[in-house]
């Protein structure tokens, strides 16, 4: 069949093509906006590859999908789907396909957390390290990177990164709002650290301040002692 005009025709519209040219002609000799007939033009006319009618170019509505929403949920749905199934290797592949194609998402924060959650259980502390990291600097707000930055501390302890450790420390004590008992241990870990980085003015400092808040007698003995003994290895 030939294309028939659509209602964008005004009085054309329902015609065939073939019916309206030569009323569309006489149209426009009316109106005297008709510049000139050339008789002798020739066109290439497009047909259908299977009925073989021509193909008439027509207005019409268009439709377009933006395709990044449906991507990234996609995306996200392949991470759930193959860690579920319990396939390590592409729950691995997804999760870090889909942190570095969507960094923004709503998504990213969960799949980044749940990277370093793997690499703890891998027993892989470098890496582990660095995605507690990462997580905290990206979602500093999420209720779960209090947990990341002092994971991050600890595992950069561990594997004597010391400077870094005590900067993340450092960052803890002022971000995260931790408890005196947290405080406490994490201003030992600072002694140590400072020690092992021949720091020896800086690590005293610390036990000094722990020995004077102490409460009780034996406890200052106790860090006094550990200070002593340690300044004497």
């Amino acid at each position: 069949a030939l294309p028939i005009l659509l209602p964008i025709a005004g009085e054309f519209a329902d015609m065939k093509i073939t019916e309206a040219r030569p009323k569309i002609v006489e149209k426009l000799e009316q109106k005297g906006l008709l510049v000139k007939t050339d008789t002798a033009y020739t066109n290439t006319v497009k047909r259908c590859y299977k009925c073989n009618n021509m193909i008439e170019p027509q207005i019409k509505d268009q439709w377009f999908i933006t395709m990044k929403p449906l991507a990234e949920k996609a995306l996200y749905n392949a991470y759930i789907s193959y860690q579920k199934k319990g396939d390590i290797q592409k729950t691995d592949e997804m999760a870090k396909l889909f942190v570095v194609k969507f960094p923004k998402s709503g998504y990213a924060g969960k799949i980044m957390l749940g990277l370093a959650q793997e690499s703890e259980k891998k027993n892989d502390l470098e890496t582990a390290q660095k995605q507690y990291q990462d997580f905290y600097k990206k979602f500093p707000e999420d209720k779960e990177a209090r947990k990341a930055l002092y994971n991050a501390a600890v595992y950069a302890e561990v594997l004597e990164y010391n400077k870094l450790s005590l900067q993340l420390y450092d960052t803890y004590l002022k971000e995260a709002k931790p408890t005196a008992q947290e405080t406490r241990a994490i201003e030992i870990s600072k002694a140590k650290l400072y020690r092992k980085e021949k720091d020896l003015e800086k690590s005293a400092a610390i036990y000094f301040k722990l020995a004077k808040e102490s409460k009780s007698t034996t406890e200052k003995l106790d860090i006094l002692g550990e200070q002593i003994g340690r300044a004497h290895v």
